[in-house]
């Protein structure tokens, strides 16, 4: 699995994140389906995020 994270911290301290990820199809398509997931980095940092994107089929959703 590979993944795109473009990491946010507004002006009040507001973090977010936006990225995609790309994997087998059947994970992806999961992951969409259940709506928030959480990703975490080898260093253990881990991120909850809601998948809103993806394409039946297809190896990348968006985050």
């Amino acid at each position: 699995m590979a993944f795109s994270l473009h990491y946010l911290v507004g002006n009040q301290g507001q973090r977010g994140a936006k990225g995609g990820v790309t994997g087998d199809p059947d994970a992806m398509r999961r992951a969409f389906r259940q709506g928030r997931v959480q990703l975490t980095l080898d260093d253990g940092k881990a991120f909850d995020v809601s998948i809103v994107a993806h394409a039946e089929g297809m190896r990348h959703s968006l985050f």
